[in-house]
């Protein structure tokens, strides 16, 4: 994981930022919150050392002649709209030049004629989304504090003022010319700008090496599922694999895929409510037609995970095109591994949420190229583990915690809407938390078997294609980004669009907020393969479209 350096995310707004106050908050922050300040040394061993002291962030400000409008332009364009490019990689090295990688980084691009970018990076290795949100949040509630006028004296009536004899007192400064933000803050250097934050987020804290939350396993998790698949998240490197891994990423990458493409699209409010209640219908047609068989083992009778943060978003007019409702999703190929779409107990699936749907709907539109509609799909979506954990840590706990629901051996383009959604929410109630507690045990045994430097991703050495991460065949990765507008708002204006950073892999969809409200719908950034661009743009429509 420590080779894929910074990731982040950003926003635009439509005021110049103060860079000098920019830099100062962000001094600020990281006295408050020294976990990401500092670097990150590669051993010789493979090991990563996390070194916390006062080697601070990377901090870049740089300008363009763009307009905040070509930008804004550009990336609200259909059917695709224009990707911003890493903004680091024309300014700075990957690491330093004694290969030292910073644990946190902010880039500020000003535009000709006002307005500003503001990017928020960390390392992934110590750092998930949830994480870099609460960086973002702290150096926003303490730019904002150094934006607020100073407290004012309190006011004399007018009487007494009349009786004051002598000249009239110096008056207090006026306030600067930036509108405050509407929230009161403390008097700078007090500590006090977090009192404008969540109160989850007001104490963050590093995820301590022994946690009981990830170590001791809750009643209701004490015995795992007996339809429970069997994972492989890590593969024991031998004296070759790294030229495997090589590769196949040459082969499957760019001989047979033509090198990755990334595109933006949005899907509309409209269209999300229309693909949760299809999906529900059919959810509900699939239990009631299986309500008379016999039970298959209990395994899903723990208590449901609470709904997905954005998973009811929904946003902009699109077209309704129909998701293939399939034959009630019998598409079972012999595969007895239990992560067939067919081998999942749905009776105690109770609902869906949104982004279900809407990942079950991409599927079924991936799996409908020819590239792959010859094997089956697996996909891998990631979920926030601080919640789902007994007892849940704080939402301010940082770290990388995240993990992911896996389904494999799926033929979506011939399973209903409402079974491949069912099938993603049994994998996130019932498998994901006994999973993620053998991966950390299987981790950890490895790790003593072999040490860091020969350990890889499994996914990279697999030799089918559907099981490869390189190939255009291979597992789609599936990410949602609970975005919270609020909390990126650097001074008084609120941002104008949600800027992720481009530099991802094959087969990665990245799922997120298309703006502050509900009605803004979602938007997907897709990472794929460029002869899957030519098969899906050969469709004639969009992928926004064809959702």
């Amino acid at each position: 994981m420590g080779f894929a350096g910074l990731f982040g995310g950003g926003m635009l707004f439509p005021e110049t930022l103060n860079t000098p106050l920019l830099k100062a908050s962000l001094a600020r922050v990281l006295r408050e919150m020294p976990f990401y300040s500092g670097r990150l040394v590669f051993a010789q061993d493979g090991r990563l050392d996390v070194r916390c002291n006062d080697a601070g962030a990377r901090f870049v400000v740089a300008s363009t002649s763009a307009t905040v409008a070509d930008l804004a332009a550009a990336i609200g364009s259909v059917p695709y709209g224009r990707v911003v490019s890493n903004p680091w990689m024309p300014y700075w090295p990957p690491h330093d030049i004694d290969q030292l990688w910073p644990l946190a980084a902010g880039f500020v691009m000003h535009f000709s004629g006002g307005g500003t970018a503001l990017w928020v990076a960390a390392h992934h290795c110590c750092a998930d989304f949830e994480s870099l949100q609460t960086l973002a949040a702290h150096w926003a509630a303490a730019y904002n504090a150094a934006l607020a006028p100073p407290p004012q004296p309190p006011s004399r009536p007018q009487g007494a003022a009349a009786e004051a004899s002598g000249p009239p007192a110096s008056a207090p400064p006026p306030p600067p010319s930036s509108a405050a933000p509407a929230a009161v803050v403390p008097p700078a250097g007090s500590g006090g700008y977090q009192s404008a934050l969540p109160e989850g987020l007001r104490a963050p804290r590093l995820v301590a090496r022994r946690c009981g939350a990830l170590e001791e396993p809750g009643a209701s998790q004490a015995a795992p599922p007996a339809d429970l698949p069997p994972r492989r998240e890590v593969a024991e490197a031998a004296w070759w694999s790294g030229l495997a891994v090589t590769a196949y990423a040459m082969y499957h990458m760019m001989w047979r895929g033509g090198g990755v493409e990334r595109r933006c699209c949005r899907v509309s409010a409209q269209r999300l409510a229309e693909l949760k209640a299809q999906a529900s219908a059919e959810l509900a047609a699939e239990r009631r037609a299986g309500s008379g068989s016999a039970a298959q083992g209990s395994g899903g009778s723990g208590s449901l995970s609470p709904p997905e943060p954005h998973g009811a978003s929904p946003g902009r007019n699109s077209r309704s095109g129909g998701s293939r409702s399939g034959s009630g999703g019998s598409n079972s190929a012999g595969d007895d591994s239990g992560a067939d779409c067919a081998g999942y107990d749905l009776s105690g699936v109770e609902w869906i949420s949104t982004n279900d749907a809407l990942v079950a709907r991409l599927l079924q539109v991936l799996h409908s190229l020819p590239l792959r509609r010859a094997s089956r799909l697996g996909c891998f979506v990631a979920a926030d583990m601080r919640r789902r954990l007994q007892p849940p840590l704080p939402p301010a706990r940082l770290g990388n915690l995240l993990y992911n629901a896996h389904l494999a051996e799926l033929a979506p383009s011939d399973t209903s809407l409402g079974r491949l959604a069912g099938c993603l929410r049994h994998a996130l109630t019932y498998h994901l938390v006994p999973q993620f507690r053998g991966c950390l045990e299987r981790t950890t045994a490895a790790l003593a078997r072999v040490g860091p430097r020969r350990l890889v991703f499994a996914f990279c050495l697999e030799r089918r294609p559907c099981d490869n991460i390189f190939a255009p065949e291979g597992p789609v990765n599936l990410t949602n980004w609970d975005v919270q507008y609020g909390l990126w708002q650097f001074g008084p204006s609120p941002p104008l669009a949600f800027l992720p950073l481009a530099e991802i892999g094959p087969c990665v969809v990245l799922l997120y907020p298309a703006g502050a409200a509900r009605e803004d719908g979602v938007a997907l950034l897709a990472s794929m393969h460029s002869a899957a661009w030519r098969q899906l743009d050969a469709m004639g429509r969009g992928l926004s479209l064809l959702l």
